[in-house]
Protein backbone atom coordinates (compact mmCIF):
# COMPACT_ATOMS: atom_id res chain seq x y z
CA UNK A 1 0.00 0.00 0.00
CA UNK A 2 2.78 2.44 0.89
CA UNK A 3 4.76 1.63 -2.26
CA UNK A 4 1.81 2.35 -4.53
CA UNK A 5 1.09 5.55 -2.62
CA UNK A 6 4.68 6.67 -2.98
CA UNK A 7 4.46 6.06 -6.72
CA UNK A 8 1.33 8.20 -6.90
CA UNK A 9 3.09 11.04 -5.12
CA UNK A 10 4.39 13.40 -7.72
CA UNK A 11 8.13 13.46 -7.15
CA UNK A 12 8.23 16.87 -8.75
CA UNK A 13 5.77 18.25 -6.16
CA UNK A 14 7.68 16.74 -3.25
CA UNK A 15 11.05 17.97 -4.52
CA UNK A 16 9.56 21.39 -5.18
CA UNK A 17 8.18 21.54 -1.62
CA UNK A 18 11.54 20.53 -0.16
CA UNK A 19 13.42 23.07 -2.26
CA UNK A 20 10.96 25.82 -1.38
CA UNK A 21 11.14 25.00 2.31
CA UNK A 22 14.94 25.01 2.32
CA UNK A 23 15.21 28.30 0.45
CA UNK A 24 12.53 29.99 2.55
CA UNK A 25 14.08 28.78 5.79
CA UNK A 26 17.54 29.97 4.82
CA UNK A 27 16.43 33.36 3.51
CA UNK A 28 13.71 34.15 6.02
CA UNK A 29 15.37 32.81 9.14
CA UNK A 30 18.44 34.86 8.41
CA UNK A 31 16.53 38.15 8.69
CA UNK A 32 13.75 37.30 11.15
CA UNK A 33 10.88 37.18 8.66
CA UNK A 34 10.40 33.48 9.31
CA UNK A 35 9.09 34.20 12.79
CA UNK A 36 6.74 36.90 11.49
CA UNK A 37 5.34 34.62 8.79
CA UNK A 38 4.97 31.77 11.27
CA UNK A 39 3.26 34.03 13.80
CA UNK A 40 0.88 35.36 11.12
CA UNK A 41 -0.33 31.84 10.34
CA UNK A 42 -0.67 31.12 14.05
CA UNK A 43 -2.94 34.13 14.59
CA UNK A 44 -5.37 32.66 12.06
CA UNK A 45 -5.44 29.40 14.01
CA UNK A 46 -5.99 31.16 17.33
CA UNK A 47 -8.94 33.21 16.06
CA UNK A 48 -11.17 30.18 16.45
CA UNK A 49 -9.27 27.59 18.46
CA UNK A 50 -12.26 25.23 18.67
CA UNK A 51 -12.77 25.08 14.87
CA UNK A 52 -9.04 24.73 14.30
CA UNK A 53 -8.82 21.86 16.79
CA UNK A 54 -11.81 20.04 15.32
CA UNK A 55 -10.27 20.23 11.87
CA UNK A 56 -6.74 19.41 13.07
CA UNK A 57 -7.71 16.18 14.87
CA UNK A 58 -9.01 14.72 11.60
CA UNK A 59 -5.49 14.24 10.25
CA UNK A 60 -2.76 14.98 12.81
CA UNK A 61 -1.44 11.70 14.21
CA UNK A 62 -0.61 13.07 17.67
CA UNK A 63 -3.84 15.07 17.98
CA UNK A 64 -5.87 11.96 17.12
CA UNK A 65 -4.42 10.23 20.18
CA UNK A 66 -4.04 13.24 22.50
CA UNK A 67 -6.77 15.78 21.72
CA UNK A 68 -5.20 18.40 24.01
CA UNK A 69 -2.30 18.58 21.55
CA UNK A 70 -4.70 20.12 19.02
CA UNK A 71 -5.36 22.95 21.46
CA UNK A 72 -1.68 23.35 22.45
CA UNK A 73 -0.31 23.21 18.89
CA UNK A 74 -1.06 26.85 17.91
CA UNK A 75 0.57 28.05 21.12
CA UNK A 76 3.68 25.98 20.39
CA UNK A 77 3.73 27.44 16.90
CA UNK A 78 3.32 30.95 18.36
CA UNK A 79 6.21 30.31 20.75
CA UNK A 80 8.42 29.30 17.83
CA UNK A 81 7.42 32.39 15.82
CA UNK A 82 7.88 34.79 18.71
CA UNK A 83 11.13 33.06 19.64
CA UNK A 84 12.48 33.61 16.14
CA UNK A 85 11.45 37.26 16.17
CA UNK A 86 12.89 37.81 19.65
CA UNK A 87 16.12 36.01 18.81
CA UNK A 88 15.79 33.35 21.51
CA UNK A 89 18.53 30.73 21.54
CA UNK A 90 18.05 28.09 18.84
CA UNK A 91 18.20 25.23 21.34
CA UNK A 92 15.01 26.55 22.99
CA UNK A 93 12.89 26.84 19.84
CA UNK A 94 14.43 24.57 17.17
CA UNK A 95 13.40 21.27 18.86
CA UNK A 96 9.78 22.45 19.02
CA UNK A 97 9.90 23.55 15.38
CA UNK A 98 11.38 20.19 14.38
CA UNK A 99 8.79 18.25 16.41
CA UNK A 100 5.67 20.04 15.20
CA UNK A 101 6.97 20.19 11.63
CA UNK A 102 7.98 16.52 11.64
CA UNK A 103 4.73 15.25 13.10
CA UNK A 104 2.77 17.54 10.78
CA UNK A 105 4.63 16.42 7.65
CA UNK A 106 4.20 12.74 8.46
CA UNK A 107 0.52 13.30 9.32
CA UNK A 108 -0.25 15.18 6.10
CA UNK A 109 1.71 12.70 3.98
CA UNK A 110 -0.15 9.77 5.54
CA UNK A 111 -3.61 11.35 5.28
CA UNK A 112 -3.24 12.63 1.72
CA UNK A 113 -0.84 10.32 -0.09
CA UNK A 114 -1.24 7.00 1.74
CA UNK A 115 -4.84 7.03 3.01
CA UNK A 116 -6.01 9.20 0.06
CA UNK A 117 -8.33 11.21 2.30
CA UNK A 118 -9.83 14.45 1.02
CA UNK A 119 -9.75 16.78 4.02
CA UNK A 120 -9.71 20.50 4.59
CA UNK A 121 -6.49 21.95 5.93
CA UNK A 122 -6.45 23.49 9.39
CA UNK A 123 -3.30 25.42 8.43
CA UNK A 124 -5.07 28.79 8.11
CA UNK A 125 -7.77 28.17 10.71
CA UNK A 126 -10.52 25.64 11.17
CA UNK A 127 -13.07 26.99 8.71
CA UNK A 128 -10.86 27.21 5.63
CA UNK A 129 -11.65 25.70 2.26
CA UNK A 130 -7.99 24.96 1.57
CA UNK A 131 -7.59 21.27 0.75
CA UNK A 132 -5.10 19.31 2.80
CA UNK A 133 -2.12 18.50 0.62
CA UNK A 134 0.79 20.28 -0.98
CA UNK A 135 0.37 23.59 0.90
CA UNK A 136 0.14 21.82 4.26
CA UNK A 137 3.09 19.60 3.47
CA UNK A 138 5.13 22.64 2.42
CA UNK A 139 4.25 24.48 5.65
CA UNK A 140 5.44 21.52 7.72
CA UNK A 141 8.59 21.02 5.67
CA UNK A 142 9.24 24.73 6.18
CA UNK A 143 9.04 24.24 9.96
CA UNK A 144 11.50 21.34 9.74
CA UNK A 145 13.88 23.30 7.53
CA UNK A 146 13.69 26.33 9.86
CA UNK A 147 14.48 24.11 12.86
CA UNK A 148 17.46 22.57 11.08
CA UNK A 149 18.65 25.99 9.93
CA UNK A 150 18.45 27.41 13.46
CA UNK A 151 20.55 24.56 14.84
CA UNK A 152 23.06 24.68 11.99
CA UNK A 153 23.93 28.36 12.16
Amino acid sequence: KITSSLKSLKTRDFNSAMSSAKVMARELSANGLNGKQNFGITIQKLQDLFSFSNSFITYDLVAMKVVRYAYVYPFLEAFVGIGMIAGLPAYSIAPISLFIGGVGAVSVFKAVYIDKRELKCACVGGDSNVPLGFISLTENLFMIAAGIWMLAR
